[in-house]
């Protein structure tokens, strides 16, 4: 059935063109300005069918207007919007080689009119070429309109729009000023980066080069970079000497020969495999398994302790002792003193003041536990350094490598390789993925040997005494600065987990730090020793699966859903009463627990998704996509992967896999691969390299917040901002900072929400806390997405930037900016800002974790308050500034339902009423 067409047209060359175009098609139902055009889509099978409904450019979803003017051959002919859309598509399709492509280019067009349509436009403009470029990207076109889809659409998707192709064939056509403008290529380019990042968090760039939209933000790797901390101190020191023992394997069989009988009953030995329990075809000589046994059980626990005394220091309750018997209080400074001076230690080659002379200059900076007690020198910090250490060993329980022990870590047997000869490597990835997490940085970036490591004296007086030596990495940036090698800082942190990784496979100062690396025949490194870009996306996914299965906190609250299922059917044991007691108060009814919960369920859910699509297959080689769709492809799938696909995959990439033979899928592009890998794992949260770029932005952001959990203690928290604006200043940044900033404050958000809804005890205060509720009360939700879109439009409109303070964190306000605080002719000066300034400004935003750090910076103002020999004119500011911050102290308490800052507040008060007793007198 033909569209109406006008009938001088028919009689026209174009008409006439078109006709011998499209019957070159061969098409198998259809002809020219048929409503419904079919065309052959080859496959093994035989040919299946790829239809083209142009009626549906007819249809009140597409439509438009109604009628379009054409100026053919001289004549003004008026026709409807499917006689349109079939001379754009003819135009175009014909140059187009694959059925596939012609069918991207109709949908294409379909997006183009509904879009217009939807809009009620003529046209896509400069105002509006974001807002249709989003729904390229995320709507898929049907007989009912465009329909939004979860993810993205893939980049097959977007490359057949041109605009500057589609305004020429209009000109051609005799119609100016209809469907879309001409847009330059930059223009084209910027407006898809800004929709990328807005809608999916990452860039054009990283989307073109196959990124899917990864929903792996800081409210859910914190979590994993916790867990991945918790595996790789568990078992550092086990893995450490594991290595050794495997390396030395030749040595400690002695006279036997390295052969593979051998070597799996070496294994077994280092397993501390019973001879009973070995499998038959081991069974050979008791005697020498046993003597074997014996000889890597005293190797493994030599190994073990050179270990501890290389790193032990660096836990926790290490330095805790260290402190205590330093006669030094419990302070960060202390700590982080004593941690930096250990470090230097780790340092072979470090030329700089000797460790007596650094000790020597902050010693009368520290603080001790009296003024009695001796400062602290180099001679004292050593001898009960070597005390403490010596003890320390000696009463270690030092875990054997017994099958129950890796499988801790995750390692388990494979069927060609035993869970022992993969423990050290994916404890090596644990630690690669934490240092991800500390530096944020590109994939690319992290070949560096421990030769381009420099540690110099810190002589900023903000953070010298805790942090006395700083530490800087040359190497090079590939993407932004080829082969020219860059400064950047690290933290200390970072440093003594590079130094754990090198030690864990005993590199040389000319090796990359953070892998393994191997040797020709001649000596020396393989010529892809310093490329990462392949390494690290493999390590950062390798503790992924682990994570998921065995979080302690997500199987604690497994176990507290058991017990209280169980609780309603039956009577618990003592046993399970208590552990549900503690379970119940470790897990109370709060926003922090509902946010582990969903994070939990999330990933679970995303778990078999991620599987299906080979995404966490990180020791199978790199064409495992491919291996994938060819298994697909050939029926060889199993069935719940196969399930997983077809439920995934869209009509057309079903139709188009079925069209393939094995040859075929072996030359597939890499992006149609990516494509389909997106496809599979779309909406799913995961780590890669890159989501840590932006999650290292967010700890920036979110490192003064409450709850701010282990990653943002560890590395960022006690950092100034100077320290993280070095980064964050770079081009290469800045749309990872736009990306962390709507994150951050869509969390803040998203928390203010949960609290009103849930939490009977709220931690938020100051003027901005006052506005969000006020807000956010009227607010009503149905479900998670309507959450989701109102928070990002919410902050859109109304935050116009973030600042993270130790004071709280700056939320700025679009309306009203030049009534903050810190504005200067109406314009906010935010650089200059300081306690005094934000305490009271209706863009603060407090936390309890705040609060410490506002009583030291007001305290000077109480002071002022209490001179009785100062005029009242003097004391006027600081009035205010205290007067607003019992105000806050006193939001925070009410909202909490406590009393944690009544002494402040009391304090406060007895210095205002000094001050007024003052004037009246």
């Amino acid at each position: 059935m033909a569209i109406k067409l006008p009938k001088s047209f028919c009689h026209t060359s174009l008409y006439r063109q078109i006709s011998i175009k499209v019957a070159g098609m061969t098409p198998t139902k259809g002809t020219a300005f048929s409503t419904t055009l079919i065309l052959p889509l080859q496959s093994k099978g035989g040919n299946t069918d790829c239809s083209f409904h142009f009626h549906w450019f007819d249809l009140p979803q597409y439509r438009m207007s109604g009628s379009f003017v054409l100026n053919i051959e001289g004549e003004a002919l008026s026709v409807n919007t499917s006689t349109l859309a079939w001379l754009l598509w003819s135009d175009t399709a014909t140059s187009l080689k694959s059925t596939h492509d012609k069918k991207r280019y109709f949908d294409v067009l379909l997006r183009v009119f509904g879009y217009l349509t939807q809009e009620n436009l003529n046209r896509i403009t400069l105002q509006t070429i974001e807002d249709f470029l989003e729904v390229l990207l995320t709507y898929t076109p049907t007989e009912s309109g465009l329909i939004k889809r979860l993810g993205l659409n893939s980049i097959s998707t977007i490359k057949p729009f041109e605009p500057n192709t589609i305004n020429r064939v209009l000109k051609r056509l005799g119609i100016e000023n209809y469907i879309t403008q001409v847009f330059s290529k930059t223009k084209l380019t910027q407006s898809l980066n800004q929709v990328c990042l807005r809608v999916a968090d990452m860039s054009y760039a990283d989307y073109q080069n196959g990124g899917s939209f990864n929903f792996l933000t800081l409210e859910i790797g914190q979590y994993y970079v916790e867990h991945l901390n918790d595996v790789f101190e568990n078992h550092f020191f086990s893995a450490f000497a594991v290595i050794r023992l495997l390396r030395n394997k030749k040595l400690l069989l002695g006279t036997y020969s390295d052969n593979p009988f051998n070597r799996q009953l070496y294994h077994n030995a280092l397993m501390g495999i019973p001879f009973e329990q070995l499998r038959a075809t081991l069974k050979g000589s008791k005697r020498m398994y046993e003597h074997l046994c014996r000889r890597t059980k005293e190797e493994y626990l030599s190994s073990y302790k050179e270990a501890m005394r290389r790193f032990a220091l660096f836990r926790e309750e290490s330095l805790t002792y260290l402190v205590d018997k330093l006669d030094l209080i419990h302070d960060e400074d202390n700590r982080l003193f004593l941690k930096s001076i250990l470090a230097l230690e780790l340092c072979s080659d470090y030329s700089g003041d000797p460790i007596d002379t650094i000790i020597d200059d902050f010693s009368h900076e520290l603080k001790y536990t009296s003024s009695s007690v001796p400062r602290l020198s180099n001679e004292r910090f050593q001898l009960v350094k070597k005390v403490y250490l010596a003890e320390l060993i000696e009463k270690a329980e030092i875990p054997m490598p017994t099958r129950s022990h890796l499988a801790a870590a995750g390692v388990y047997d494979a069927h060609s390789s035993p869970a022992i000869s993969k423990y050290d490597k994916v404890i090596e990835r644990n630690g690669w993925t934490l240092i991800m997490a500390f530096l944020g940085w590109r994939d690319s970036e992290y070949s560096f040997p421990e030769s381009s490591i420099h540690l110099f004296r810190n002589h900023d007086v903000k953070d010298q005494i805790r942090y006395p030596i700083r530490f800087l990495i040359k190497w090079e940036v590939p993407k932004t600065g080829g082969k020219t090698k860059v400064d950047r800082e690290v933290t200390l942190s970072s440093y003594i987990l590079l130094k754990q990784l090198q030690a864990l496979h005993d590199g040389s100062q000319d090796q990359p730090m953070l892998y393994r690396t191997q040797f020709d025949g001649e000596g020396n490194l393989e010529s892809s020793a310093f490329s990462s870009s392949t390494r690290g996306p493999k390590a950062s996914r390798a503790g992924w699966e682990h994570f998921v299965e065995s979080y302690t906190p997500f199987v604690k609250l497994d176990e507290l859903d058991r017990l209280q299922a169980k609780s309603k059917q039956t009577v618990l044991e003592v046993v399970e009463q208590k552990e549900l007691k503690y379970l119940t108060k470790l897990f109370c009814d709060s926003n922090k627990t509902k946010q582990l919960r969903q994070v939990r369920d999330k990933v679970r859910q995303d778990l078999p998704y991620l599987l299906a699509s080979g995404m966490l297959s990180t020791n199978l080689a790199s064409n495992t996509p491919k291996l994938l769709v060819l298994a697909y492809v050939n029926g060889t799938m199993s069935e719940s992967e196969k399930e997983i696909w077809n439920s995934r995959l869209s009509f057309e990439q079903r139709e188009y896999l079925s069209s393939l033979n094995e040859r075929e899928v072996k030359k597939l592009p890499k992006v149609i691969v990516c494509d389909l890998m997106n496809s599979i794992r779309e909406g799913c949260a995961y780590p890669t390299p890159h989501a840590f770029r932006h999650i290292w932005a967010e700890c920036v952001y979110k490192r003064y917040s409450g709850d701010v959990g282990w990653l943002i203690r560890t590395n960022f928290k006690h950092f100034g901002d100077h320290f993280y604006r070095r980064y964050l200043r770079e081009k290469s940044m800045q749309n990872s900072e736009q990306i962390a900033k709507r994150r951050v404050v869509s969390s803040i958000l998203k928390a203010h929400l949960s609290s009103l809804k849930s939490d009977s005890r709220r931690e938020f205060g100051g003027k901005m806390d006052v506005f969000l509720r006020r807000i956010l009360k009227q607010t009503k939700l149905l479900n998670v997405e309507q959450l989701g879109e109102f928070l990002t439009k919410f902050a859109e409109l109304e935050i116009a930037d973030i600042k993270a303070n130790p004071w709280g964190l700056c939320l700025l306000k679009r309306r009203n900016m030049r009534q903050a605080n810190c504005a200067e002719f109406g314009v906010p000066q935010r650089e200059k800002a300081g306690v005094e300034f934000c305490i009271g400004c209706d863009n603060h935003f407090v936390e309890q974790e705040n609060v410490a750090f506002i009583i030291i910076n007001v305290a000077n103002h109480v002071s002022v308050l209490k001179q009785s020999k100062l005029p009242p004119s003097f004391k006027k500011e600081s009035l205010r500034i205290v007067k607003e911050t019992i105000k806050t102290l006193k939001q925070l308490d009410k909202n909490s339902q406590t009393n944690r800052n009544k002494p402040f507040i009391e304090e406060m008060q007895s210095a205002i009423k000094l001050t007024e007793q003052q004037e009246i007198v």
